[in-house]
């Protein structure tokens, strides 16, 4: 898959490099004979050629295991094995890596899943949240931290488009929302990050109209034994209403707002 790119957020460096990368992966889940046990096993393996910086190499194999306690309590956990080679020593990784946490569900409108390991050289936390506030409106929030380049973020995001079924608009899988190309909020480039994300949103539908909003804190940190970018914060705040006027024809109205912080030069956009 060819991927090129330019900043998002409010980036200060070069744009995005070309790349190729060839990945290939396998998964295998529990069946139906597993009532309460259930597993998964995965696999995945991908080299990135990069037009103007370093091939990346990665490799992940993970069995992830939950164990229902009770009908609003599940025990989480988890081990494999990792590696990623960017060409920087800094970021290189070869090492076992673990998680462990809960899925509660203690009402028919809360789900909250949270994780806590080790993985990408260092700790890591996790944690989404569904809470349905009623049968129209919905209330999710995550946290995430990864360590990426560039174009492995931009990759992630877009393999998250699909359809939605009853409108044919492009959606984000992952939040059943309007799909959104921009979705790193600070700069893509081409060096390596530890990117810490926290996103809540709020959406519904009353009839004929729908409505959105979201707030995203993102905080950005190259990996590099030589920095150029050094650190990015970025915040941002989002609304959208639409309204379906006929079968065939919609109205949107949007207001966004962002705040992006550099670190290296002293620079805020």
């Amino acid at each position: 898959q060819g991927i090129a790119g330019g900043g998002g957020g409010g980036s200060s460096a070069a744009s995005l490099s070309n790349s190729m990368t060839h990945s290939v992966g396998a998964s295998l889940n529990s069946g139906d004979d597993f009532t309460r046990f259930h597993w998964s096993l995965s696999g995945n393996a991908s080299e990135s050629n990069v037009t103007d910086g370093s091939d990346v190499t990665r490799r992940d194999a993970a069995l992830n295991l939950e164990y229902p306690v009770a009908r609003w309590l599940s025990v989480l956990g988890g081990a494999g094995y990792q590696k990623f080679d960017d060409g920087d020593p800094v970021n290189k990784v070869d090492g076992p890596t673990w998680n462990a946490g809960v899925l509660l569900r203690p009402g028919p409108r809360t789900d909250l899943r949270a994780t806590y390991g080790e993985r990408d050289g260092g700790t890591s936390l996790a944690a989404d949240l569904t809470y349905r506030i009623s049968p129209r409106t919905t209330l999710t929030a995550s946290y995430h931290e990864r360590l990426e380049t560039g174009q492995e973020r931009l990759q992630q995001d877009l393999s998250f488009i699909t359809t939605d079924p009853n409108t044919g608009v492009l959606i984000d899988s992952r939040t059943g929302l309007p799909f959104n190309p921009n979705t790193s909020k600070t700069g893509l480039q081409d060096f390596t990050t530890r990117t810490r994300t926290l996103t809540v949103s709020l959406h519904g539908t009353r009839g004929r109209n729908s409505f959105q909003a979201q707030g995203v804190a993102e905080k950005s940190k190259e990996e590099s034994t030589n920095p150029i970018n050094g650190n990015e914060d970025s915040y941002s705040v989002s609304a959208t209403f639409g309204r379906r006027l006929t079968p065939d024809f919609d109205l949107s109205v949007s207001a966004n707002y962002s705040h992006n912080k550099f670190s290296k030069d002293n620079r805020t956009d």
